[in-house]
């Protein structure tokens, strides 16, 4: 799919998905040919990863988005912070939306006018799958403070109609914009947040594709 065909296309649930999967932590080939939403994995079995990708596949699918390109995280390079080929994938697989000569800045306009579509669109079963898609692929558990949390590029108008999606449907999503270093001069990233007293409520009527998650989340709930 290239980006004008993802600009195109009327909203479904695998439009919000995708939106949702990368708008959060885009990041971008190092030909610069794609924009790429990340599934990441330190440690995952073959059973759970290859439930996760039918899962995305299926949804696609069921949305007419045949001609969405999928790939192993291994058969792609990325670019990292400073612009060069970033290293030690993680395992897992990518969604890649071809940019076609398109700039990043402008790609990234038009997803930020899909989510705003999505925002508008009072249909929860859309943005629904918005919402899975944000924490579906990244997300991670801080068990200090009890959190389940993504990482969000510092874009304010990005993070602040992610958050209004949230909030049309009863979630206090927690937005943790976080100071641009630590103590040892590491960049730092803002963080999208969801308390342990709102996350019974997000598995019950937002869930997840990721099995891994869903096992961790009802573990996790049982000992807080």
């Amino acid at each position: 799919m290239t980006i004008q065909e993802f600009q195109n296309a009327k909203l479904s649930n695998g439009i919000a998905y995708i939106t949702g999967i990368i708008l959060p932590f885009y990041r971008e080939t190092i030909d610069n040919d794609f924009i790429v939403g990340c599934v990441n994995f330190n440690i995952v079995k073959d059973e759970v990863l290859a439930s996760f990708f039918n899962d995305v596949l299926n949804l696609l699918k069921e949305s007419n988005l045949n001609n969405v390109k999928i790939k192993v995280n291994s058969d792609i390079s990325l670019k990292n912070k400073n612009g060069e080929k970033a290293k030690g994938r993680k395992k897992g697989f990518s969604i890649l939306i071809e940019k076609n000569n398109f700039s990043i800045e402008d790609c990234i306009e038009i997803f930020i006018q899909k989510m705003i579509e999505i925002k508008d669109s009072n249909n929860f079963e859309i943005q629904k799958f918005f919402m899975r898609g944000v924490f579906d692929g990244r997300a991670s558990f801080d068990t200090s403070r009890h959190l389940f949390s993504v990482d969000v590029i510092r874009n304010y108008e990005i993070q602040n109609v992610i958050k209004e999606i949230f909030d049309l449907n009863s979630f206090n999503l927690q937005l943790n914009q976080r100071e641009f270093q630590n103590s040892s001069g590491n960049e730092k990233n803002d963080q999208l947040r969801i308390r342990p007293n709102e996350l019974q409520k997000f598995m019950d009527k937002i869930g997840l594709f990721n099995l891994m998650k869903k096992q961790q989340i009802e573990t996790w709930l049982r000992e807080i």
